[in-house]
């Protein structure tokens, strides 16, 4: 189990020509990541607080997995992302509370070829939520990939 927590202080130009605003953002991780067998899984939730000094808005992420791996030479996992982003009143539409929510969802496997080089592959769909226009969007993935270890 690990728990963490993380203070970032960006510095983002403003309207105004020449001036810069604080965007300070703190972000607190819990995770824990459990292991029998040859099986695993992870559960991961960071959650980051006031994006700026008078900004009210929440992002909440939650991950979970699980993962498989074999006494031979594959390995196979599942993943699910959640986030959610709450803006508050009039950040962008005046007068309404908007929530934006994405979700990723992965297949995911590898195959070691031999020593230090393995083929990995995943399929994935995410889905993203517009609190704005009130609509969603699909996206499908396929993903390759090569690791040559030395």
């Amino acid at each position: 189990m690990a728990a963490g927590f993380l203070r970032v202080n960006d510095k983002a130009s403003s309207a105004l020509a020449g001036t810069l605003q604080s965007a300070a953002k703190d972000t607190y991780d819990l995770s824990l990541v459990l292991y029998w067998g040859n099986w695993g899984s992870w559960w991961f939730v960071p959650e980051c607080h006031r994006l700026a000094q008078r900004c009210r808005n929440r992002y909440r992420t939650f991950n979970l997995g699980l993962a498989y791996w074999s006494d031979g030479a594959w390995s196979a996992g599942i993943y699910w992302l959640h986030q959610e982003i709450d803006y508050a009143a009039g950040d962008l539409v005046l007068g309404a509370n908007i929530t934006d929510e994405f979700d990723a969802y992965r297949l995911m496997g590898q195959y070691d070829l031999g020593p230090g080089i393995a083929v990995t592959g995943a399929i994935g769909l995410d889905t993203f939520d517009d609190g704005v226009v009130n609509q969603t969007y699909d996206t499908q993935m396929i993903g390759t990939g090569i690791s040559i270890g030395f």
